[in-house]
């Protein structure tokens, strides 16, 4: 159970990290805020899409301890190779790759989780997702520690400037739409 935990908990921050900095990295690469948001949707559409055949595929083998491993390995190394992207179509095989894994990983994850602790599922359900949101706000605390006084350069206060701008347009969007 506290491996899936912190496989979980590291998982998270990973995605975290991407899903906080990339619209920023997109965004220098010249990469429209559209097309950004089809690139974290192919993310989630393999995603979703693998999780069925994935876990079927766990139940028959029985082994999901390879794909906790291989799926967190392979994730890794799809967040670090999103570095290496220089325009959509590379991001977009990558975010894919980032859907299967993230499918392999926790559907591997939640099914150990349930089979381990059948008589405390609370405890297990509940270690899971607070180690979901840990992850997803140890990034946000990492951030205000490394730089106390503005959060990370580009990072974490960027973001919320980004998407300021971001509800802005879209508010400027709907007001010219609610005028015509």
């Amino acid at each position: 159970m506290l491996g899936c935990w912190v496989a979980t908990f590291f998982s998270t921050y990973a995605w975290g990290s991407l899903f906080a900095f990339f619209p920023l990295y997109a965004k220098d690469l010249g990469i429209s805020i559209a097309q950004t948001g089809l690139i974290f949707t192919t993310q989630a559409g393999v995603n979703a899409l693998c999780r069925i055949p994935i876990g079927h595929f766990q139940d028959r083998t029985g082994n999901r301890r390879s794909f906790i491993l291989w799926g967190n390995a392979l994730f890794g190394l799809c967040i670090a190779l999103t570095g290496t992207a220089r325009g959509p179509l590379p991001l977009y095989l990558l975010f894919a790759g980032v859907g299967a894994t993230m499918a392999a990983t926790f559907t591997a994850v939640g099914a150990v989780l349930s089979e381990s602790v059948a008589r405390a599922s609370g405890i297990g359900d509940g270690g899971y997702n607070t180690c979901i949101y840990g992850g997803f706000n140890g990034l946000c605390c990492h951030a205000r520690v490394r730089h106390p006084a503005d959060g990370v350069h580009g990072g974490v206060r960027g973001r919320r400037t980004v998407v300021r701008r971001r509800d802005r347009r879209s508010a400027g969007l709907l007001s010219r739409t609610r005028r015509a």
